[in-house]
């Protein structure tokens, strides 16, 4: 179980193929490589002192989101990825 504090966010980040639609394995360097690049994912939950403003919209768990690529840190709960960043490195809910 991960708590969130202050005005941290929690994201599940998306999963990356490991083998390609034509059914080669990806290797490892362009695994990283597409992790890197990957800047979308599913909101989790916040931290008690984390404010989101987007208008009317609250958001709520397994909303999509896009976030900051290099402002975070990436954390593992399992086999779970997850991206723990400040809550202003948000940029939009998607739809």
């Amino acid at each position: 179980m991960i708590h969130v504090e202050g005005h941290r966010v929690l994201i599940k980040t998306d999963e990356i193929e490991e083998k390609t639609k034509f059914g080669l394995i990806k290797v490892a360097v362009t695994q990283e490589r597409e992790a890197r690049q990957k800047t979308e994912g599913t909101f989790v939950k916040m931290g008690p002192d984390a404010i989101l403003n987007f208008g009317n919209r609250q958001l709520k768990k397994g909303d999509r989101v896009a976030f900051v690529q290099y402002s975070g840190v990436e954390i593992m709960d399992g086999d779970k990825k997850y991206w723990i960043s400040n809550d202003e490195d948000i940029l939009a809910i998607i739809e």
